[in-house]
């Protein structure tokens, strides 16, 4: 992240943090009536500092501090909302268990939550258009021809909110005189290069005396992968893989997989009864098995058995495996629409979690028939076996279309995204991200 660009964050950051205050400060002044004794500010002000802090944690996990997202659309106006809820659901938790402060705020919740989103509507709306519009970008010097630098090109151009600004894209031919000269005289901020060029020894030479000049030189592959959040296919290489592989954070993926056992047996427990309404209902109303089981690749290409509720007709798959359409798919029973619009059809993937087939975070686990067609017209399309499918992922959260070898290659390019980066915070945003859509179907 470039410094413009941290300069934007920790500028929203504080501004949050003004206006968490100054929210409270109101929703007691008015409960007071126009007078803020002492003594109330200081009763409010520990427990709210603790549950404000949370508050800020939730904002970045659901990516409120991601540039990305930082522009008024209906998308981030309902992140901002669905965090809101999530935060107001801790805050009871938090007073009903920390009942020793003293306070039980209900109505001043309710207050300050209401008083929060509004304030916080505006400030976000009036920030997003400044970074939109207002803010200087940064000058960026596309080279090459590629396919990954045409997209670039096209995603900087149609992204301001990001913070830069397509100068130039020089795709053929490249002479290295001509570019000293352009970033001598235009005051160029970052040059993205493709590896086809890095060979070429003047050019080089000229990028080279451009970085002690203070200029950012990217590799393709890395910007794209700093602004889009993917790994293009297009300019990936074995060697990519060999560093991720020896690079992967196998600790976490341990440390992962017993913190998921024990969440799935909780979730269980807990879920159950709603899986017996489902059960109930699947049999009124469709006749054939309640479950339905496929076969998929899991991690290291293992074939493992995964349980849904059934959604279809008995006769789906008459003609043979199918991609699905979704909620809408003609095959669909009513009450099984109804479980994929909701989700509800995954619940006993629960079960494949417990087994350690499946993890709550991951690659989508796709059907080895399917794949045998795939596979060869999908470049690396076996990598995303380094890891344990997922019942939700970067992928199926940031691209919903599954229908064609494109959809399948744009997918894959998050899911590798995904391998490479994964973490503990980074899943926690995924999986919060995946409740927001059960309120907000994007």
């Amino acid at each position: 992240m470039n410094v413009q660009l941290k300069t934007k964050v920790l500028a929203v950051f504080f501004g949050d943090i003004f206006f968490l205050y100054l929210s409270l400060f109101l929703t007691l002044l008015l409960r007071s009536g126009g007078a803020l004794p002492y003594d109330i500010i200081a009763i409010h002000l520990l427990p709210f500092t603790i549950i404000f802090s949370f508050w800020l944690l939730i904002f970045y996990i659901t990516g409120l501090y991601d540039v990305h997202r930082m522009r008024n659309s209906v998308d981030f106006f309902s992140y901002l909302f669905v965090a809101l809820l999530v935060n107001i659901f801790f805050a009871v938790v938090f007073f009903y268990i920390f009942s020793s402060f003293g306070i039980a705020p209900k109505t001043t919740l309710v207050g300050f939550a209401t008083t929060f989103f509004i304030l916080e509507a505006f400030w976000r709306r009036a920030f997003n258009r400044f970074v939109a519009h207002r803010a200087t970008k940064l000058p960026v010097l596309i080279l090459g021809d590629t396919a990954t630098t045409l997209t670039l090109a096209d995603f900087i151009h149609n992204n301001p909110q990001l913070g830069y600004a397509l100068h130039s894209h020089i795709t053929t031919p490249i002479e290295p005189e001509k570019i000293h000269n352009l970033l001598l005289k235009n005051q160029i901020s970052v040059v993205v290069i493709p590896e086809n060029l890095t060979a070429h020894a003047s050019l080089a030479k000229t990028l080279t005396d451009a970085v002690v000049h203070g200029v950012e030189v990217h590799s393709e592959i890395v910007f794209y992968e700093h602004i889009m959040r993917q790994i293009p296919l297009s300019s990936v290489t074995p060697a990519w893989f060999f560093d991720v592989a020896f690079s992967s954070p196998t600790l976490y993926d341990q440390f992962k997989r017993g913190v998921e056992l024990i969440a799935a047996c909780l979730l269980q427990v807990l879920i159950f009864p709603i899986e017996l309404f489902i059960v109930i209902i699947i049999f009124i109303t469709s006749p054939g098995s309640v479950l339905y089981s496929q076969l998929r690749v899991g991690r290291h290409n293992k074939i493992f058995r995964l349980y849904k509720f059934r959604t279809m007709r008995i006769d789906a798959e008459k003609n043979g495996a199918q991609w699905s359409t979704g909620a809408n798919d003609p095959r669909a029973t009513f009450i099984g629409k109804l479980l994929r619009y909701t989700h509800l059809d995954e619940l006993p993937q629960l079960f494949n979690v417990i087994r350690g087939e499946v993890s709550f975070v991951g690659p989508r686990p796709e059907r080895p028939e399917i794949i045998e067609k795939i596979a060869p017209e999908v470049p690396f399309y076996h990598m995303r076996h380094m890891v344990s499918p997922g019942i939700t992922g970067w992928a199926q959260i940031n691209f919903k279309k599954d229908q064609t070898i494109e959809d399948v290659k744009t997918k894959l390019q998050y899911d590798l995204y995904y391998i490479e980066h994964r973490s503990f915070l980074f899943d926690i945003a995924i999986i919060i991200r995946t409740i927001k859509s059960f309120f907000i179907n994007t």
